[in-house]
């Protein structure tokens, strides 16, 4: 049936799509506009918008809404989600995404978001924000261990102390890896222990390897041997003959060498080579001369 323009002066309230003063039992196809002046329009089936009109705006978009949207199950949006009131989260969590996908606009480059505790939050630069962020109260908040990939330390605080520097360990330090040092190592109060196992065969191996002097202040004990390098310049200043100590030997005694650089103690009166009594004329070419001569041969 075709008709001009279709009145019905019906008021019957509609509640559902079994009541009101129009029931349609099948489809309604519609190429005009759907004006409703109704305070509710209640769907039992799926509703399904199919313009093409692109959202730049709150007042642009395939579905604009005057006011708001109550949404009692999931969204899912295939674009970008622009928010310019408040984005609120009340006992669920909200997933954005991966972090290249979030943009929250304002702030300078490096800055962090800091809250109020009420929910509002604020870009803040990390050097001068307050509460769990600054650097006087971070370590509080840190209660268990802490895993990072590369950690960056700007500071350039000098380090004078075990309480100064641009990092201060109130305990111990496990390290797994290799310290490189650009500065002076000083150790105040406790020991240190090389516990390597690389054997020492030249002055560049070892458990310990130093390229340069060594200055000991106090008793040094070695339990292995001393090697000195080859070479003129290569010796060993023992000092003062009253601070050299060999233990063994006899009150007298003198030490000679098998020439291969083990040494012994022994009696002066038999001691080979040029220290013995039938061969020391041999030795004397000139003149002697001596304070008091005792020979004690009778």
């Amino acid at each position: 049936m075709l008709v001009g323009n279709l009145y019905i002066g019906n008021s019957t309230i509609s509640t559902n799509n079994t009541n009101g003063a129009l029931i349609i039992t099948g489809g309604a196809g519609i190429s005009g506009n759907v004006n409703s002046g109704g305070s509710q329009n209640n769907f039992s089936g799926n509703l399904l918008i199919n313009g093409s009109a692109a959202s730049t705006s709150t007042a642009t978009g395939a579905l604009i809404v005057t006011n708001g949207v109550g949404i009692g199950g999931a969204l899912y949006l295939g674009g970008a989600l622009v928010n310019y009131g408040n984005f609120i989260a009340n006992g669920a969590n909200v997933a954005l995404g991966p972090v290249g996908n979030v943009h929250i606009w304002g702030g300078t480059n490096g800055y962090i978001l800091t809250t109020d505790g009420a929910g509002t939050l604020s870009w803040t630069s990390a050097a001068t924000a307050s509460g769990a962020y600054s650097n006087a109260n971070v370590a509080s908040y840190l209660s268990g261990p802490v895993l990072v990939g590369n950690l960056y330390i700007g500071n350039s605080t000098l380090s004078t102390s075990t309480t100064t520097g641009a990092l201060i360990i109130n305990g111990g330090a496990g390290i797994t890896g290799n310290v490189n040092v650009g500065g002076q190592l000083s150790i105040y109060t406790g020991n240190m222990l090389i516990a390597g196992t690389n054997v020492s065969t030249s002055s560049s191996t070892g458990a310990l390897v130093v390229y340069n002097g060594v200055g000991i202040g106090g008793a040094l004990y070695v339990g292995g041997n001393i090697t000195l390098s080859t070479g003129n310049a290569n010796y060993i200043n023992l000092g003062s003959n009253s601070n050299v100590k060999i233990t063994g030997g006899t009150n007298g005694y003198i030490l000679t060498t098998d020439g291969a650089g083990n040494l012994s103690w022994t009696s002066v009166t038999t001691a080979s080579g040029a220290y013995s009594n039938t061969n020391v004329a041999s030795y004397l070419s000139g003149p002697v001369l001596v304070g008091n001569l005792y020979i004690g041969n009778s």
